[in-house]
């Protein structure tokens, strides 16, 4: 039996958190930014919330219109601990109920 790395024991003991922040430059590069106030993800990012087409195809979270949309999406594709950008966390049971 192959024994596991010290990282993949850390890596798979864990749940990562998915944080949400919101962007706030309205300039990027000299120019108008259409992302400002727009909501993504940062940390650990659901699969169905990451656009590949960003970062020259490097890859990155969507974006979202609201807070709500982001922490609906995220929901959907699984993530069990949610942070908003105030840094509170999402309880998934009562937020489903509100939707």
């Amino acid at each position: 039996m192959a024994r596991q790395s010290e990282m993949a024991v850390f890596f798979s003991a864990r749940t990562y958190s998915t944080a949400i922040q919101r962007v706030n430059y309205p300039i990027h590069k000299g120019a108008p930014n259409p992302a400002h106030g727009k909501y993504f993800f940062v940390g650990s990012i659901p699969a169905n919330c990451y656009d590949t087409t960003r970062n020259g195809g490097a890859g990155g979270s969507k974006f979202y219109d609201t807070q709500d949309d982001a922490i609906e999406q995220a929901i959907a594709g699984g993530a069990t601990h949610i942070q908003r950008t105030d840094c509170t966390r999402v309880d998934i049971a009562t937020f489903r109920k509100q939707a």
